[in-house]
C-alpha cells in the first residue's frame, strides 16, 4: 500500500481517464427497499505491462481511472488479501454512528440489505477466480450496529448481505 492510508479515489496520485462516471458521487439508479434491485460492477486490477492499479466499471469493465505504480511500496508485486463490504463516514461518524446500505440488518437478505454478489480477484495468471469462502474473516466494527450475513458461494458466486441501522436501533 501506499506510505500512508489510501483506500479509495481521494488517494493523491489517481489518476482518472474517463469523466463518464462520478466517482464519490451517489450512483443511481438507487435499489429499493422489498423493490427492485440494482447492481453495479467494479473491477480493480493490476496492468502487467504498466504495475498501475486500474478501476473499471460497468458490464464492460470500462477503465475510469488508475493508482500509478510509483505510489506503492508494498503493492508493487501483488496485494496479499482484499476487502469488500460497506464503509460509513462523515463528521458525527463515530459518535452518530449512520446507517449503512438501506439501514437494514444482513440477516434480512436480498431485497432488503445491501449485497455484493459474484465477488473474485485477479490471481497471478491475471484471471479472474473466486476467493475460498472459508479462508476469509468475516466482521464488523459494532454487530449492534452493522451485520454481515450470507458470505458463501451459490448461483451469484461468491455474495454477502451487509448493513444496519447505526445508532438508530
Amino acid at each position: 500500500m501506499l506510505d500512508k492510508t489510501c483506500v479509495d479515489h481521494d488517494c493523491p496520485g489517481f489518476v482518472q481517464t474517463s469523466h463518464n462516471v462520478g466517482l464519490g458521487g451517489r450512483v443511481q439508479p438507487v435499489s429499493v427497499y422489498n423493490g427492485p434491485q440494482y447492481v453495479i460492477n467494479i473491477l480493480v486490477f493490476k496492468d502487467p505491462k504498466t504495475n498501475n492499479w486500474w478501476l473499471a466499471y460497468g458490464e464492460e469493465n470500462k477503465p475510469v481511472g488508475y493508482w500509478p505504480s510509483s505510489l506503492f511500496t508494498r503493492l508493487s508485486d501483488k496485494g496479499k488479501f482484499s476487502f469488500w463490504g460497506g464503509q460509513v463516514a462523515g463528521p458525527t461518524a463515530s459518535s452518530d454512528s449512520p446507517q449503512l446500505g438501506s439501514g437494514h440488518f444482513a440477516s434480512e437478505g436480498y431485497g432488503k440489505a445491501s449485497f455484493m454478489r459474484n465477488i473474485q480477484t485477479v490471481d497471478e495468471s491475471n484471471k479472474l477466480v473466486t476467493p475460498n469462502e472459508y479462508g476469509n474473516l468475516v466482521g464488523t466494527s459494532d454487530f449492534r450496529k452493522y451485520t454481515v450475513h450470507g458470505y458463501e458461494v451459490n448461483n451469484h458466486g461468491m455474495h454477502m448481505y451487509y448493513g444496519g441501522p447505526g445508532n438508530l436501533v
